[in-house]
């Protein structure tokens, strides 16, 4: 390797054993299992942001769609960022069908990755919020609500654009 006794040895030792870095190993497969469950987390507490439709204080129509509108754009920030996440694990030398199967093991739902791979989302749904109004202590207030909700989301593409239209591909 090096000579001690040398000059340039001495200093070459010297030098290695002050180095700022060291070499490490980096699993790339667990590093992404990591984010996945940050990610995870992250999206269940925007996935529960829905549930502000259930309070029990008067909204109009532009509150309900306010509530739906900032629901869906954070989840379409979310699943930009798992999709720009998992192109850049695979340039890092991870195979796609190995990001697939850690994905599925996270319990990322296969039709969730399938239209992420075509930069597509699924619409919010809404059926457990509707099931909630529907059983409300206040009957008229919760059919009310759900009338609304249900008539704004039936007016939303059942699959969104993840990719903002500003970005080239």
């Amino acid at each position: 390797m090096y000579d001690a006794g040398s000059p340039s040895g001495a200093g070459y030792a010297f030098l290695e054993a002050f180095r700022p870095f060291r070499e490490h190993d980096v699993d790339f497969e667990n590093q992404f299992q990591r984010y996945l469950l940050d990610h995870k987390k992250r999206y269940a507490n925007v996935k529960s942001e829905l549930g502000e439709l259930r309070k029990n204080e008067a909204m109009d129509d532009a509150d309900i769609r306010e509530i739906i509108d900032k629901n869906i754009e954070n989840r379409r920030k979310m699943n930009y960022e798992l999709m720009r996440v998992t192109k850049g694990f695979s340039s890092l030398g991870v195979r796609n069908d190995k990001l697939i199967s850690i994905m599925n093991d996270m319990k990322i739902g296969q039709n969730r990755i399938k239209l992420l791979s075509h930069n597509y989302m699924d619409r919010p749904s809404i059926k457990y919020i509707l099931e909630s109004l529907l059983s409300k202590d206040d009957p008229e207030m919760g059919i009310n609500r759900a009338d609304k909700v249900y008539d704004y989301m039936s007016t939303v593409n059942r699959y969104l654009p993840v990719q903002p239209i500003t970005e080239n591909k």
